[in-house]
């Protein structure tokens, strides 16, 4: 997936770790001090590790910006989903996706498991009923988010975030971001 420049920055992914991890006083301290060694594999290291552990319920000092970080990276990506190909795929318009990015093929297989008539159900333009499918997505992502049992599950939505979170972590520019903290 390409990402273009935000805010200054090479890329949302990279402008949004900076920012999340920043914003939190002893995240703030744990990451800059990871960044004073100089490597951004470090920086990079500290970021996924405590996102991990908070994907695993696993008490990090750092749950709550790590929830944050999860949170801005799939509300995102449910926004960068392409819905009009996915919804015309899903009710037979077009035979396949064609040349989808990543995004939307796999919101596209996490609909197609679901119940995506009942959600779509009674709209009357095509508009809204790619409305109603990214705030169903939305919905999911927050639930999954906000919940420990919704993470531990393996289902589609799982599979979804898995997805954005390894997307968006290689996208970010860990070497921008040590710089940053450094005050480079």
């Amino acid at each position: 997936m390409e990402f273009q420049e935000y805010n200054g920055w090479v890329n949302f992914p990279s402008w949004d770790v900076f920012t999340v991890m920043t914003s939190y006083y002893e995240t703030y301290q744990a990451i800059e001090h990871a960044a004073e060694k100089g490597q951004p594999q470090e920086v990079a290291r500290f970021v996924t590790g405590i996102v991990d552990k908070w994907k695993q319920n696993q008490y990090t000092p750092h749950a709550e910006a790590a929830k944050i970080q999860v949170q801005d990276f799939l509300m995102n990506s449910v926004r960068r989903v392409e819905w009009t190909p996915l919804y015309d795929t899903l009710r037979g318009e077009r035979k396949e996706l064609g040349q989808a990015d990543e995004l939307t093929t796999v919101a596209y297989s996490l609909l197609q498991a679901s119940d995506w008539r009942s959600v779509v159900a009674g709209t009357e333009y095509l508009t809204e009923a790619d409305d109603r499918l990214r705030d169903w997505l939305e919905d999911h992502c927050i639930t999954w988010v906000n919940s420990p049992d919704a993470r531990r599950h393996k289902g589609k939505i799982t599979e979804y975030a898995d997805t954005v979170l390894r997307i968006y972590f290689a996208a970010v520019n860990w070497q921008e971001v040590t710089d940053a903290l450094k005050g480079e």
